[in-house]
């Protein structure tokens, strides 16, 4: 992006460069605070009732991840499917399940009332409001709120700071 940027751009290559050092280095610590406030979960199972948007999320720090729904988030679980997901719940000792901002809670809400636990939210980062950036909220804010979610989800303790 930067190349292309510079290329239609040039007067303002400077600029282009060191807004992509300055972004890869708030990456770089987003991911590395996702790392540390997540090693030391009571569990590594993020058990979510809408459809199959944090994946790559769990992927990427070794969580195990359920969803009610498969990709697509217009689908419904069968019932089969709902019922196996409360038996998860209440098999692994969570004591939250997970919705999303952009698809209904309704399912999320049935999971937990019947599992009897909580439900936390966390944002799938398709969409921010225009308000949410007039704010000055992005995707970082988004992107920490979420990690403040996983951490009350899945019991995390604070990592030790090391100096």
């Amino acid at each position: 992006i930067v190349q292309a940027m510079t290329t239609k751009d040039p007067a303002n290559a400077a600029a282009y460069t060191a807004n992509a050092v300055a972004l890869k280095q708030k990456l770089t610590q987003l991911d590395a605070d996702y790392r540390n406030g997540l090693a030391s979960c009571t569990t590594r199972t993020l058990l979510h009732g809408g459809h199959y948007a944090f994946g790559y999320l769990a992927r990427r720090y070794k969580l195990e991840y359920e969803s009610a729904i498969s990709v697509n988030a217009d689908a419904e679980p069968t019932p089969a499917r709902m019922i196996a997901l409360i038996k998860q719940v209440k098999k692994s000792g969570v004591q939250y399940v997970f919705s999303e901002e952009m698809v209904s809670p309704r399912l999320t809400e049935a999971i937990a009332r019947e599992a009897g636990v909580k439900v936390l939210s966390l944002h799938n980062l398709h969409n921010i409001s225009k308000d949410d950036l007039q704010a000055g909220i992005d995707y970082l804010t988004l992107m920490r709120r979420n990690l403040e979610q996983l951490k009350t989800g899945l019991g995390c303790r604070q990592a030790a700071l090391t100096h």
